[in-house]
């Protein structure tokens, strides 16, 4: 009882257990975020066949309408309708609230919206990027800086803001002078930020630096290796090649894209639309391929990508379709007489990769080709599936045409013949295409979409 005299009156008040926020741990808010990224997948899933006339309406502007969106579902579910819950947040029982525990403002939770788009940014890198790819590698260089490799960094840094930070406050938080808590409004909050304020201020500065200068370090990464991949000799010759390409080859308003891929990969993308592979066949025979391709074959596609909707009757009549085709065809074997980039010998050993077997280089020996029209939707719009490499998830095969190459047999025999003794030998045709038959009354033709080949 001495001891309690010699004690400053409020010293109990002054030392009392100061009652900590329950503050939402990483692992809640990561897991909140990525049942927010499920949901949103499951909604343009289900929505995407009613939709997508709607898309193609909109064209290269989905994109933007894509962030728009997720603009309009954080605001509302951050402030006036959700009232600090997400989708997420509300499984993950958390909420966001403003510094006393109550519901954002509306303000507040537009500023906390707006800060969270660039998130949003490695996603929608080739979207955005994509238009600046010609001769010239410097645009598209500082177009996926500020895309993919600015937005990767703010995610990190944001990681370790929130690791580190007291209130584990993350960038769109300090912005919009928020929390993420547990459990809500029964906690005196401002008080306790005033009380711990001087003991917090070491660690939030602390917290603040180690993120800024992860963003730094992160975008200067990104930065360093994008220039090697882009301003190289091989980089220079692909963007130079790609914008001769599409000036040579472009029809109407579509991008011509060069894709190499085998008889499997075009097999595998027809069928996604309701297609027979004897019809493949037929439709090979029609063009006057002499031999029977296996799903092996080597295969020249150029992809005629829109950004809108098309029509079959939209391309023109058949014989502008093999007019383009025989030009196509004709730019494929001279390229790979002449030993012309991208069919050169050298990047077509590159290209075909290692054997099945001996896992030693081959040449990639194409045989045929085939233009692909399709219409062409950005893939946040679209939920991935499994496609051959290079192509996206989200095209629509309109109309196809397919025709041998004018090489003659001997040209493949003495570059095989020099690949044996170099590496290993050519692997012969593995299986052929399987055929499923036509249904009843179906012929042979152009391909259209929704219909077999007739």
């Amino acid at each position: 009882m001495a001891d309690e005299g010699l004690l400053p009156a409020n010293a109990r008040d002054r030392n009392a257990l100061r009652p900590v926020p329950p503050l939402a741990s990483f692992w809640h808010r990561l897991g909140a975020v990525l049942v927010d990224l499920l949901l949103v997948y499951m909604l343009l899933r289900l929505t995407f066949p009613l939709l997508r006339p709607f898309y193609l309406q909109v064209g290269a502007w989905s994109v933007l309408l894509t962030l728009a969106l997720v603009y309009v579902y954080l605001f509302l579910a951050e402030g006036p309708v959700g009232k600090g819950r997400t989708v997420g947040k509300a499984v993950l029982g958390i909420q966001t609230t403003d510094a006393n525990g109550a519901p954002l403002r509306p303000t507040a939770a537009a500023v906390r919206a707006g800060v969270m788009l660039p998130y949003m940014l490695p996603l929608l890198s080739g979207e955005l990027s994509g238009p600046f790819i010609g001769a010239d590698p410097t645009r598209f260089y500082l177009a996926q800086l500020a895309t993919h490799g600015v937005g990767s960094a703010c995610i990190i840094a944001n990681v370790f803001l929130a690791a580190m930070h007291p209130l584990r406050q993350t960038v769109p938080d300090l912005a919009a002078g928020s929390l993420v808590l547990r459990e809500a409004g029964a906690h005196q909050l401002a008080a306790f930020q005033e009380q711990v304020a001087e003991q917090a201020a070491p660690l939030d500065r602390r917290a603040k630096q180690v993120a800024f200068l992860a963003f730094v370090a992160l975008t200067g990464v990104s930065a360093f290796f994008q220039y090697r991949t882009l301003f190289n000799p091989d980089a220079r010759r692909q963007f130079r090649f790609m914008e001769e390409f599409r000036k040579e080859f472009r029809f109407q308003d579509m991008t011509p894209v060069f894709m190499p891929g085998r008889m499997l990969d075009l097999q595998f993308l027809l069928q996604r639309e309701g297609h027979t592979t004897e019809s493949i066949t037929a439709l090979l025979k029609k063009a006057g391929a002499a031999d029977q391709p296996s799903t092996d074959t080597h295969l020249v596609m150029v992809v005629f990508r829109s950004r809108s909707a098309i029509e079959p009757e939209d391309l023109g009549p058949p014989e502008r379709m093999q007019e383009l085709t025989r030009a196509v065809a004709a730019w494929a074997a001279r390229s790979i007489r002449e030993n012309a980039f991208p069919l050169n010998r050298e990047s077509r050993v590159r290209r075909a990769g290692p054997e099945r077997a001996g896992g030693k280089p081959f040449v990639f020996q194409p045989r045929h080709v085939a233009l692909l029209f399709v219409e062409e939707i950005n893939l946040l719009l679209y939920p991935f599936t499994l496609m051959p490499p290079g192509f996206h998830s989200d095209i629509r095969i309109v109309h196809a045409e397919i025709a041998p190459l004018e090489l003659s047999e001997s040209f493949y025999e003495t570059e095989s013949q020099e690949a044996a003794g170099e590496s290993a030998p050519v692997p012969a045709a593995l299986e052929p295409l399987t055929t499923a038959p036509l249904e009843a009354g179906a012929t042979t033709g152009p391909v259209e979409r929704g219909a077999p080949y007739r």
